[in-house]
Protein backbone atom coordinates (compact mmCIF):
# COMPACT_ATOMS: atom_id res chain seq x y z
CA UNK A 1 0.00 0.00 0.00
CA UNK A 2 3.23 2.53 0.86
CA UNK A 3 4.45 2.06 -2.51
CA UNK A 4 1.41 1.60 -4.68
CA UNK A 5 -0.05 5.41 -2.90
CA UNK A 6 2.69 7.27 -1.13
CA UNK A 7 5.53 6.36 -3.53
CA UNK A 8 3.17 6.28 -6.77
CA UNK A 9 2.19 9.94 -5.87
CA UNK A 10 5.44 10.75 -5.22
CA UNK A 11 6.33 10.02 -8.71
CA UNK A 12 3.94 11.31 -9.73
CA UNK A 13 4.61 14.49 -8.41
CA UNK A 14 8.52 14.23 -9.57
CA UNK A 15 7.52 13.60 -13.30
CA UNK A 16 5.19 16.93 -12.90
CA UNK A 17 8.23 18.81 -11.54
CA UNK A 18 10.35 17.06 -14.87
CA UNK A 19 7.80 18.43 -17.44
CA UNK A 20 7.23 21.90 -16.08
CA UNK A 21 10.99 22.58 -15.76
CA UNK A 22 11.35 21.11 -19.62
CA UNK A 23 8.56 23.83 -20.50
CA UNK A 24 10.34 26.79 -19.23
CA UNK A 25 13.94 25.56 -20.58
CA UNK A 26 12.11 25.00 -24.03
CA UNK A 27 10.38 28.99 -23.31
CA UNK A 28 13.92 29.84 -22.15
CA UNK A 29 15.24 28.16 -25.86
CA UNK A 30 12.92 29.56 -28.08
CA UNK A 31 13.67 33.48 -26.48
CA UNK A 32 16.87 32.95 -27.38
CA UNK A 33 16.11 31.75 -30.83
CA UNK A 34 13.79 34.63 -31.62
CA UNK A 35 15.53 37.31 -29.61
CA UNK A 36 18.56 36.44 -32.22
CA UNK A 37 16.65 36.92 -34.85
CA UNK A 38 14.42 39.87 -34.01
CA UNK A 39 17.95 42.26 -33.64
CA UNK A 40 19.04 40.48 -37.12
CA UNK A 41 16.09 41.29 -38.34
CA UNK A 42 15.60 44.99 -37.43
CA UNK A 43 18.93 46.12 -38.25
CA UNK A 44 18.17 44.78 -42.02
CA UNK A 45 15.19 46.99 -42.26
CA UNK A 46 17.65 49.71 -41.12
CA UNK A 47 19.99 48.80 -44.46
CA UNK A 48 17.45 48.20 -46.35
CA UNK A 49 16.89 51.40 -49.20
CA UNK A 50 13.10 52.63 -50.38
CA UNK A 51 11.81 55.06 -52.15
CA UNK A 52 10.07 57.67 -49.81
CA UNK A 53 7.14 60.18 -50.07
CA UNK A 54 10.12 62.39 -51.95
CA UNK A 55 10.79 60.13 -54.81
CA UNK A 56 14.43 59.73 -52.93
CA UNK A 57 15.89 56.40 -52.50
CA UNK A 58 16.74 56.41 -48.81
CA UNK A 59 17.31 53.86 -45.90
CA UNK A 60 14.50 52.65 -43.92
CA UNK A 61 15.02 54.97 -40.60
CA UNK A 62 11.98 54.94 -38.48
CA UNK A 63 12.60 53.66 -35.00
CA UNK A 64 9.28 54.55 -33.38
CA UNK A 65 7.25 53.10 -36.36
CA UNK A 66 9.88 49.73 -35.38
CA UNK A 67 8.42 50.02 -32.03
CA UNK A 68 4.87 50.68 -33.29
CA UNK A 69 5.23 47.56 -35.71
CA UNK A 70 6.56 45.69 -31.87
CA UNK A 71 3.60 46.86 -30.30
CA UNK A 72 1.00 45.91 -33.14
CA UNK A 73 2.51 41.79 -33.13
CA UNK A 74 2.01 41.64 -29.02
CA UNK A 75 -1.47 42.81 -29.94
CA UNK A 76 -1.98 39.68 -31.48
CA UNK A 77 -0.97 37.66 -28.57
CA UNK A 78 -4.95 38.58 -27.52
CA UNK A 79 -6.50 36.15 -29.90
CA UNK A 80 -3.71 33.60 -29.12
CA UNK A 81 -5.26 33.87 -25.65
CA UNK A 82 -8.52 33.80 -26.44
CA UNK A 83 -7.92 30.72 -28.65
CA UNK A 84 -6.31 29.31 -25.43
CA UNK A 85 -8.79 29.75 -22.92
CA UNK A 86 -11.65 28.17 -25.85
CA UNK A 87 -9.87 25.21 -26.16
CA UNK A 88 -8.48 24.01 -22.97
CA UNK A 89 -10.73 21.77 -20.93
CA UNK A 90 -11.46 21.96 -17.44
CA UNK A 91 -10.50 18.32 -17.48
CA UNK A 92 -7.09 18.67 -18.28
CA UNK A 93 -6.13 21.24 -15.68
CA UNK A 94 -3.92 19.43 -13.21
CA UNK A 95 -3.61 21.42 -9.70
CA UNK A 96 -1.01 19.83 -7.23
CA UNK A 97 -2.21 19.26 -3.85
CA UNK A 98 0.21 19.64 -0.99
CA UNK A 99 -0.41 17.01 1.72
CA UNK A 100 1.31 19.84 3.98
CA UNK A 101 -1.57 22.46 4.80
CA UNK A 102 0.61 25.07 6.03
CA UNK A 103 2.07 24.81 2.96
CA UNK A 104 -0.81 25.24 1.27
CA UNK A 105 -1.97 28.32 3.37
CA UNK A 106 1.60 30.03 2.97
CA UNK A 107 0.73 30.15 -0.63
CA UNK A 108 -0.27 33.66 -1.63
CA UNK A 109 -3.61 34.43 -3.33
CA UNK A 110 -3.56 35.85 -6.74
CA UNK A 111 -6.22 38.72 -7.62
CA UNK A 112 -7.93 38.27 -10.40
CA UNK A 113 -10.05 41.42 -10.54
CA UNK A 114 -7.62 43.84 -12.00
CA UNK A 115 -8.09 46.72 -14.41
CA UNK A 116 -6.79 46.62 -17.65
CA UNK A 117 -5.12 49.70 -17.13
CA UNK A 118 -2.54 48.71 -15.09
CA UNK A 119 -0.67 47.67 -18.02
CA UNK A 120 0.01 51.16 -19.28
CA UNK A 121 3.10 51.17 -16.63
CA UNK A 122 5.07 48.79 -18.08
CA UNK A 123 3.81 49.53 -21.93
CA UNK A 124 5.35 53.05 -20.67
CA UNK A 125 8.95 51.36 -19.87
CA UNK A 126 8.60 49.30 -23.12
CA UNK A 127 7.97 51.95 -25.78
CA UNK A 128 10.66 53.86 -23.89
CA UNK A 129 13.00 51.18 -23.94
CA UNK A 130 12.60 50.07 -27.65
CA UNK A 131 12.50 53.12 -28.78
CA UNK A 132 16.15 54.23 -26.98
CA UNK A 133 17.16 50.98 -28.19
CA UNK A 134 16.62 51.21 -31.82
CA UNK A 135 17.39 54.79 -32.13
CA UNK A 136 20.75 53.34 -30.88
CA UNK A 137 20.91 50.49 -33.10
CA UNK A 138 20.80 52.79 -35.96
CA UNK A 139 23.67 55.12 -34.93
CA UNK A 140 26.16 51.97 -33.42
CA UNK A 141 27.08 48.33 -34.62
CA UNK A 142 24.86 45.50 -33.88
CA UNK A 143 27.08 43.81 -31.48
CA UNK A 144 27.75 46.36 -29.66
CA UNK A 145 24.43 47.32 -29.13
CA UNK A 146 23.68 43.28 -28.63
CA UNK A 147 26.30 43.32 -25.55
CA UNK A 148 25.58 46.53 -23.68
CA UNK A 149 21.87 45.13 -23.35
CA UNK A 150 23.84 43.12 -20.87
CA UNK A 151 23.68 46.13 -18.56
CA UNK A 152 20.09 45.52 -18.18
CA UNK A 153 21.45 42.94 -15.35
CA UNK A 154 23.07 45.40 -13.01
CA UNK A 155 19.63 47.43 -13.47
CA UNK A 156 17.18 44.33 -12.75
CA UNK A 157 19.35 43.56 -9.80
CA UNK A 158 19.34 46.91 -8.16
CA UNK A 159 15.86 47.41 -9.04
CA UNK A 160 15.20 43.78 -7.30
CA UNK A 161 16.86 45.26 -4.45
CA UNK A 162 14.18 48.18 -4.21
CA UNK A 163 11.43 46.95 -5.33
CA UNK A 164 11.19 43.29 -4.49
CA UNK A 165 12.67 43.20 -1.55
CA UNK A 166 15.77 41.25 -2.46
CA UNK A 167 19.33 41.47 -0.98
CA UNK A 168 22.20 40.33 -2.90
CA UNK A 169 25.54 38.27 -1.40
CA UNK A 170 29.19 39.41 -2.08
CA UNK A 171 29.21 37.18 -5.70
CA UNK A 172 25.88 38.90 -6.31
CA UNK A 173 27.73 41.70 -6.38
CA UNK A 174 31.08 40.59 -7.91
CA UNK A 175 29.13 39.64 -11.05
CA UNK A 176 27.40 42.95 -11.44
CA UNK A 177 30.77 44.51 -11.37
CA UNK A 178 32.22 42.27 -13.94
CA UNK A 179 29.24 43.11 -16.39
CA UNK A 180 30.12 47.16 -15.59
CA UNK A 181 33.51 46.40 -16.62
CA UNK A 182 32.68 44.18 -19.10
CA UNK A 183 29.97 47.18 -20.98
CA UNK A 184 33.06 49.49 -20.60
CA UNK A 185 35.47 47.60 -22.46
CA UNK A 186 32.94 46.85 -25.01
CA UNK A 187 31.83 50.27 -25.38
CA UNK A 188 35.61 51.62 -25.38
CA UNK A 189 36.13 49.19 -28.20
CA UNK A 190 33.78 50.93 -30.50
CA UNK A 191 35.74 54.10 -30.16
CA UNK A 192 39.11 53.00 -30.97
CA UNK A 193 38.56 50.82 -33.30
CA UNK A 194 36.81 51.57 -37.34
CA UNK A 195 35.32 48.95 -38.73
CA UNK A 196 36.17 48.03 -42.61
CA UNK A 197 33.13 46.02 -42.64
CA UNK A 198 29.48 46.87 -44.25
CA UNK A 199 28.02 48.25 -41.46
CA UNK A 200 29.63 52.10 -41.08
CA UNK A 201 27.79 53.73 -37.64
CA UNK A 202 27.00 56.99 -37.76
CA UNK A 203 27.65 58.12 -34.34
CA UNK A 204 28.82 55.17 -32.27
CA UNK A 205 29.12 57.22 -28.53
CA UNK A 206 25.67 58.36 -29.05
CA UNK A 207 24.72 55.35 -29.89
CA UNK A 208 25.95 53.88 -27.04
CA UNK A 209 24.61 56.17 -24.24
CA UNK A 210 20.91 55.88 -25.71
CA UNK A 211 21.27 51.78 -25.50
CA UNK A 212 22.30 52.06 -21.80
CA UNK A 213 19.57 54.31 -21.20
CA UNK A 214 17.25 52.12 -22.77
CA UNK A 215 18.05 49.21 -20.18
CA UNK A 216 17.05 51.27 -17.32
CA UNK A 217 13.40 51.19 -18.46
CA UNK A 218 13.65 47.68 -19.68
CA UNK A 219 14.63 46.46 -16.13
CA UNK A 220 11.88 48.52 -14.73
CA UNK A 221 9.87 46.59 -17.36
CA UNK A 222 10.77 43.00 -16.32
CA UNK A 223 10.16 44.09 -11.96
CA UNK A 224 6.94 45.32 -13.09
CA UNK A 225 5.78 42.50 -15.10
CA UNK A 226 7.07 39.69 -12.59
CA UNK A 227 5.53 41.91 -9.57
CA UNK A 228 2.30 41.40 -11.24
CA UNK A 229 2.66 38.04 -11.53
CA UNK A 230 3.35 37.63 -8.09
CA UNK A 231 0.29 39.48 -6.84
CA UNK A 232 -2.15 38.83 -10.44
CA UNK A 233 -3.79 36.15 -12.12
CA UNK A 234 -2.41 36.93 -15.37
CA UNK A 235 -1.78 34.72 -18.33
CA UNK A 236 1.66 35.28 -20.28
CA UNK A 237 -0.56 35.72 -23.75
CA UNK A 238 -3.08 38.24 -21.90
CA UNK A 239 -0.12 40.24 -20.75
CA UNK A 240 1.90 40.51 -23.79
CA UNK A 241 -1.67 41.71 -26.00
CA UNK A 242 -2.63 44.00 -23.54
CA UNK A 243 0.67 46.04 -23.13
CA UNK A 244 0.76 45.98 -27.01
CA UNK A 245 -2.72 47.30 -27.22
CA UNK A 246 -1.78 49.72 -24.98
CA UNK A 247 1.64 50.56 -26.81
CA UNK A 248 -0.61 50.84 -30.22
CA UNK A 249 -2.76 53.20 -28.61
CA UNK A 250 0.34 55.16 -27.65
CA UNK A 251 2.21 55.09 -31.08
CA UNK A 252 -1.10 56.35 -32.74
CA UNK A 253 -1.02 59.23 -30.41
CA UNK A 254 3.14 59.99 -30.69
CA UNK A 255 3.79 59.27 -34.23
CA UNK A 256 1.41 61.99 -35.61
CA UNK A 257 2.92 64.38 -33.50
CA UNK A 258 6.38 63.61 -34.37
CA UNK A 259 5.60 64.69 -37.60
CA UNK A 260 5.83 68.25 -36.34
CA UNK A 261 9.18 67.82 -34.95
CA UNK A 262 11.96 68.53 -36.94
CA UNK A 263 15.40 67.29 -35.81
CA UNK A 264 18.78 69.34 -37.04
CA UNK A 265 18.34 67.80 -40.51
CA UNK A 266 15.45 69.72 -41.35
CA UNK A 267 13.30 66.49 -41.37
CA UNK A 268 10.62 65.05 -38.85
CA UNK A 269 12.00 63.04 -36.44
CA UNK A 270 9.92 60.21 -37.13
CA UNK A 271 7.33 60.40 -40.46
CA UNK A 272 4.91 57.29 -40.71
CA UNK A 273 3.61 58.65 -43.85
CA UNK A 274 6.97 58.16 -45.30
CA UNK A 275 7.57 54.46 -43.39
CA UNK A 276 4.28 53.36 -45.30
CA UNK A 277 5.71 54.88 -48.56
CA UNK A 278 8.77 53.33 -48.70
CA UNK A 279 7.12 50.07 -47.20
CA UNK A 280 5.40 49.89 -50.27
CA UNK A 281 8.21 50.23 -52.49
CA UNK A 282 9.93 47.51 -51.34
CA UNK A 283 9.10 43.85 -51.17
CA UNK A 284 12.11 43.25 -48.88
CA UNK A 285 11.13 45.86 -46.79
CA UNK A 286 7.72 44.38 -46.40
CA UNK A 287 9.18 40.84 -45.78
CA UNK A 288 11.49 42.13 -43.42
CA UNK A 289 9.06 44.57 -41.28
CA UNK A 290 6.19 41.66 -41.28
CA UNK A 291 9.05 39.25 -40.33
CA UNK A 292 10.31 41.94 -37.53
CA UNK A 293 6.47 41.68 -36.20
CA UNK A 294 6.26 38.07 -35.72
CA UNK A 295 9.69 37.67 -33.89
CA UNK A 296 9.06 40.30 -31.31
CA UNK A 297 5.82 39.30 -30.60
CA UNK A 298 7.04 35.66 -30.03
CA UNK A 299 10.16 36.75 -28.14
CA UNK A 300 8.14 39.22 -25.83
CA UNK A 301 5.48 36.49 -25.19
CA UNK A 302 8.50 33.94 -24.21
CA UNK A 303 10.21 36.55 -21.97
CA UNK A 304 6.86 37.45 -20.06
CA UNK A 305 6.44 33.13 -19.86
CA UNK A 306 10.24 33.03 -18.44
CA UNK A 307 9.72 36.21 -15.86
CA UNK A 308 6.50 34.55 -15.20
CA UNK A 309 7.47 30.88 -14.32
CA UNK A 310 11.29 31.61 -13.58
CA UNK A 311 12.28 35.36 -12.52
CA UNK A 312 13.25 39.02 -13.85
CA UNK A 313 16.61 37.65 -13.37
CA UNK A 314 16.32 34.73 -15.89
CA UNK A 315 15.24 36.80 -18.29
CA UNK A 316 17.83 39.14 -18.44
CA UNK A 317 20.52 36.87 -18.12
CA UNK A 318 18.71 34.56 -21.45
CA UNK A 319 18.78 38.45 -23.17
CA UNK A 320 22.50 38.47 -22.55
CA UNK A 321 23.01 35.05 -23.62
CA UNK A 322 21.67 35.56 -27.29
CA UNK A 323 24.75 38.21 -27.66
CA UNK A 324 27.16 35.51 -29.25
CA UNK A 325 24.88 34.63 -32.07
CA UNK A 326 24.08 38.37 -33.43
CA UNK A 327 28.32 38.80 -32.75
CA UNK A 328 29.09 35.68 -35.06
CA UNK A 329 26.67 36.19 -37.85
CA UNK A 330 27.68 39.92 -38.08
CA UNK A 331 31.66 38.94 -38.25
CA UNK A 332 30.78 35.81 -40.71
CA UNK A 333 28.39 37.99 -42.78
CA UNK A 334 30.89 41.24 -43.12
CA UNK A 335 28.89 43.23 -41.33
CA UNK A 336 31.61 43.83 -38.66
CA UNK A 337 35.04 43.31 -38.13
CA UNK A 338 36.59 41.20 -35.38
CA UNK A 339 38.80 42.81 -32.40
CA UNK A 340 40.04 40.81 -29.41
CA UNK A 341 39.15 44.03 -27.01
CA UNK A 342 35.33 43.42 -27.47
CA UNK A 343 36.01 39.30 -27.20
CA UNK A 344 37.68 39.95 -23.49
CA UNK A 345 34.86 42.56 -23.13
CA UNK A 346 32.23 39.96 -23.65
CA UNK A 347 34.15 37.50 -21.78
CA UNK A 348 33.54 40.28 -18.68
CA UNK A 349 29.79 40.43 -19.11
CA UNK A 350 29.19 36.78 -19.29
CA UNK A 351 31.49 35.71 -16.23
CA UNK A 352 29.72 38.33 -14.48
CA UNK A 353 26.02 37.17 -15.47
CA UNK A 354 27.06 33.73 -14.68
CA UNK A 355 28.59 34.61 -11.28
CA UNK A 356 25.52 36.39 -10.83
CA UNK A 357 22.48 34.09 -11.73
CA UNK A 358 24.96 31.43 -9.41
CA UNK A 359 25.68 29.74 -12.87
CA UNK A 360 29.20 30.27 -11.22
CA UNK A 361 29.16 29.09 -7.81
CA UNK A 362 31.90 30.57 -5.66
CA UNK A 363 33.01 28.96 -2.20
CA UNK A 364 30.32 29.51 0.65
CA UNK A 365 28.06 30.72 -2.02
CA UNK A 366 24.18 30.69 -2.22
CA UNK A 367 21.72 32.10 -3.72
CA UNK A 368 19.36 34.43 -1.52
CA UNK A 369 15.95 35.86 -2.79
CA UNK A 370 12.43 37.22 -1.60
CA UNK A 371 12.70 37.45 2.09
CA UNK A 372 16.32 35.88 2.23
CA UNK A 373 14.90 32.64 1.44
CA UNK A 374 17.17 30.20 -0.82
CA UNK A 375 17.10 30.32 -4.61
CA UNK A 376 16.71 26.76 -5.49
CA UNK A 377 13.47 25.31 -6.08
CA UNK A 378 11.70 23.13 -8.62
CA UNK A 379 9.27 24.94 -10.53
CA UNK A 380 5.38 23.44 -11.04
CA UNK A 381 3.11 25.00 -13.33
CA UNK A 382 -0.26 24.68 -12.80
CA UNK A 383 -3.18 25.79 -15.35
CA UNK A 384 -4.11 29.65 -16.72
CA UNK A 385 -6.67 29.96 -13.92
CA UNK A 386 -4.47 28.69 -11.39
CA UNK A 387 -1.86 30.30 -11.78
CA UNK A 388 2.10 28.84 -11.73
CA UNK A 389 3.51 29.17 -8.04
CA UNK A 390 7.11 28.19 -7.48
CA UNK A 391 7.00 26.17 -4.79
CA UNK A 392 9.83 24.16 -2.92
CA UNK A 393 8.96 20.15 -3.16
CA UNK A 394 10.29 16.89 -0.98
CA UNK A 395 8.93 13.73 -0.73
CA UNK A 396 7.94 14.31 2.78
CA UNK A 397 5.62 17.12 2.10
CA UNK A 398 4.14 16.75 -1.37
CA UNK A 399 2.02 14.34 -3.48
CA UNK A 400 0.14 15.04 -6.51
CA UNK A 401 -3.24 13.22 -6.98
Amino acid sequence: WYQRRVMGSWQKCKKMAAVANASVYGLMGAMLLFGTFSTLILKYQDTLLATDSRGENTKFEHPVVQTAAMFLGETLCLFGYWVSRRSRSQDSNRIPLLRDTTAVAALPAKRTDFSKAIFLIPTVFDCLASTLSFVGLLMTYTSVYQMLRGAIVVFTGLFSIMFLGRRLLAHHWLGLSLIVAGVAVVGLNSLIYTSTGSEAPSNPMLGIVLVLAAQVFAAGLMVVEEKYFANYQIHPLQAVGYEGAWGVLLAAIILPALMFVHGSNGRPLDDVVDAVVQIQSSWRLLLAVLAGIGAIALYNFCGVSVTKKASATARSTIDTTRTVFVWAFCILAGWEDFHWLQVGGFVLLVLGTMLYNEIIRLPQARGVTNNGQPSKQFYVTLSDKAQPTIVPLNPESACVN
